[in-house]
């Protein structure tokens, strides 16, 4: 009997000890697949856009614990509306900014607590055929995952085809991200994630014609648009003098402005931002999202690493300044009537903005608008033109100011520039939100058409309204 005992009590031990070990032993379903969902999923929210009569649909990832959001402009355009969270509850969300041609939006969720961010990643180094992972809510679903390769790192989106591409070296066209995990409506603005769990692009559209052929834009590029969607600076009226480097590892300071608030306090280019009052600064976007909900006059304390030494010093934010002199402003209205002034000029195939000062005008005069067909003797390709004058503004505010063109141009306003829209191109938008003083502002407007298509065009979108502003021109009077 007491042998049988003993026999028991190792049988049970023994049992005990086996399990242990077994649990021990990670299951083999817990795939590298599986612990990366689990380490993305609570950075993810289910995004539902109050429209003008109907919900839209879409996906977006936090990228601050403060609970800004990336998304795509389309899922959102300038709406406010709900974000299902991870844990299942569902939160208000506010619009916060964003830049339309590029398809890329920012907004920020009313949270109890702190959101987890997700990583943001680089897309400069993506390899064809490296495995991803996509997240979005096809459907209005909810949160659903999908797996697969890279298809192409980089591929063009707007093209016809790559024959007719090779012709055009210059082109500056986006490229996007294809990849062939599943992706459906309501993935847009959902996060692409490498295998170290990076977010490195964001989930736009698809091609329903083809089998397995989706796109998302390269985070890469996002990094580098999020201070033009967020414009922090002239919306808030506020003014810091410092450019950070989005694409860089940690915030560090590229630029710091003469006679800023921020090279008051010995702020200089290299040193590495570390804290705004108590949160701290992780990449250059955290610098914006901070700016973006101050005011002028703030008092922060800003912390920032130089030669692996921290420096603390309070940062008082001033009053938002144009990059233009006032005196740049000073015109006299009775010396002004309606139209452009403008040059034009012949090209050899070009490929971007020509050197002005090197080619020979053809001919000259003044036109009410940017119409280029009222341009005439003008060849249907290889030209330029230069338009010169004023824009008016009748009232103070914050606008967009933006120039569409088929190929490239440039807008410069009051003497600096103000777009940078040159290279081989189709017919799209650049835009940058500006706090606009009243009256007459010079603007010169210089453009190139290489083959194909040719269309140019001004907008002012007063911001506050998302109202589009009437456009008039001037010119200086010729007596």
């Amino acid at each position: 009997m007491r042998l049988f005992s003993l026999l028991y009590v190792s049988m049970v031990l023994l049992l005990c000890l086996t399990n242990t070990v077994a649990k021990s032993q990670e299951s083999a379903r817990v795939t590298p697949t599986v612990k990366l969902i689990a380490k993305i999923e609570p950075c993810l929210v289910t995004i539902f856009a109050k429209t003008d009569n109907a919900f839209g649909i879409g996906s977006g990832s936090f990228i601050h614990p403060d609970g800004y959001i990336l998304t795509n402009f389309h899922v959102v355009q300038r709406f406010d509306g709900f974000v299902v969270l991870p844990n299942g509850d569902v939160a208000e969300y506010r619009y916060i900014g964003g830049v339309p041609e590029r398809d890329i939006a920012i907004v920020k969720a009313n949270l109890n607590e702190p959101a987890q961010p997700i990583l943001l990643g680089r897309s400069h180094d993506i390899r064809n055929g490296e495995p991803v992972i996509s997240a979005g809510n096809p459907g209005g679903r909810g949160t659903v995952f999908s797996s697969g390769i890279v298809s192409s790192k980089g591929i063009m989106t707007d093209a016809s085809n790559v024959l007719m591409m090779s012709q055009f070296r210059g082109s500056v066209r986006d490229l996007a991200i294809q990849f062939d995990a599943a992706s459906n409506r309501g993935n847009s603005g959902g996060p692409l994630v490498n295998a170290d769990g990076e977010q490195i692009g964001v989930v736009a559209s698809k091609n329903f014609e083809e089998e397995n052929i989706n796109f998302a834009i390269p985070i890469d590029r996002v990094r580098m648009v999020v201070a033009t969607a967020l414009a922090a600076e002239p919306r808030r009226d506020i003014y810091a003098g410092v450019t950070v480097d989005y694409l860089a590892a940690t915030p560090t300071v590229v630029a710091v402005a003469t006679d800023s608030p921020a090279s008051a306090i010995g702020l200089q280019a290299g040193d590495i931002l570390k804290m705004w009052n108590d949160k701290p600064l992780v990449t250059g976007i955290d610098w914006d999202l901070m700016l973006v909900s101050a005011n002028a006059d703030d008092a922060v304390e800003l912390s920032w690493s130089r030669d692996s030494v921290i420096h603390t010093e309070t940062l008082k934010l001033a009053r938002y300044r144009t990059s233009w002199p006032s005196s740049s402003l000073e015109v006299k209205p009775d010396r002004l009537e309606v139209g452009l002034t403008f040059q034009t000029y012949h090209l050899a195939n070009p490929s971007s903005m020509p050197d002005f000062s090197t080619i020979v005008e053809i001919q000259s005069g003044s036109v009410e608008d940017l119409d280029l067909a009222k341009l005439k003797e003008v060849r249907n390709d290889n030209f330029a033109v230069v338009y010169e004058g004023y824009i008016q503004i009748e009232k103070p505010g914050v606008y967009r100011l933006s120039i569409s063109s088929d190929d490239g141009s440039k807008l410069y306003l009051n003497g600096s520039l103000f777009i940078d829209h040159d290279g081989n191109h189709p017919a799209y938008e650049r835009g940058r939100i500006e706090r606009f003083v009243s009256g007459y502002h010079r603007v010169r407007i210089e453009y190139f058409q290489g083959a194909g298509g040719k269309s140019l065009s001004l907008a002012l979108v007063e911001t506050e309204t998302n109202k589009t502003m009437p456009m008039r021109f001037y010119h200086d009077r010729k007596d």
